[in-house]
């Protein structure tokens, strides 16, 4: 799946990967929001869909297991905040980014 980014929370020299606005990412979906596939997560970009509808592409940096919630990061301005599972709708994997001049670049 391609996404096209709207904001700039990861544009930061203080993020391991920049991703911009107007760039496009790659994103693999991941079927089922479950443990084990969460797990394997921790330290990847993902894009997150919510209930309610909202997306966001963040840095996915702890899993909650007591509480069942994640933790997802953004770099600009530097913050992090906790999305309960159940508040999730699905979850993609950033695979890749192409930037504002046609360069695609594999994370």
């Amino acid at each position: 799946m391609l996404v096209k980014v709207y904001g700039d929370c990861l544009d930061s020299d203080a993020s391991p990967i920049v991703i911009k606005n107007g760039d496009v990412v790659f994103c693999r979906v991941i079927q089922k929001v479950v443990l084990s596939r969460l797990l394997c997560l921790v330290g990847k970009f993902v894009a997150v869909t919510l209930q309610d509808g909202r997306c966001a592409i963040k840095h996915f940096t702890f899993y909650d297991g007591i509480s069942d919630r994640i933790e997802l990061t953004a770099y600009n301005p530097q913050g992090s905040y906790f999305v309960p599972l159940n508040r999730i709708k699905s979850v993609f994997v950033v695979e890749g980014r192409r930037d504002g001049e046609g360069v695609v670049r594999y994370i």
